[in-house]
């Protein structure tokens, strides 16, 4: 079995974007009732309960970057991964 801790980052302004289209889109919510929830609940849980987490990432990629580029990056160190649990038997 193989264990890989990976942490997704992303800045503030591009999550709060990313969740303004979402709930507008597809939960019918208005911009509103997005920004007041995550001014009032989604920020400050990340600060305290998400952000700390990624000190336990065996990985930390940017959720801003092209996304191929960590595809291979994870690829390759899930190759890494597997060669050392196979020969760690």
């Amino acid at each position: 079995m193989i264990h890989l801790k990976v942490y997704v980052r992303a800045s503030s302004d591009i999550r709060l974007a990313r969740r303004l289209i979402r709930a507008v889109r597809y939960r019918n919510r208005t911009a509103n009732q997005v920004i007041q929830q995550y001014l009032t609940s989604v920020r400050p849980a990340h600060i305290e309960l998400i952000e700390p987490s990624s000190h336990f990432a065996d990985m930390i990629i940017s959720g801003e970057d092209n996304i191929a580029v960590h595809v291979h990056e994870l690829a390759t160190k899930l190759s890494h991964l597997q060669y050392t649990n196979d020969h760690d038997k």
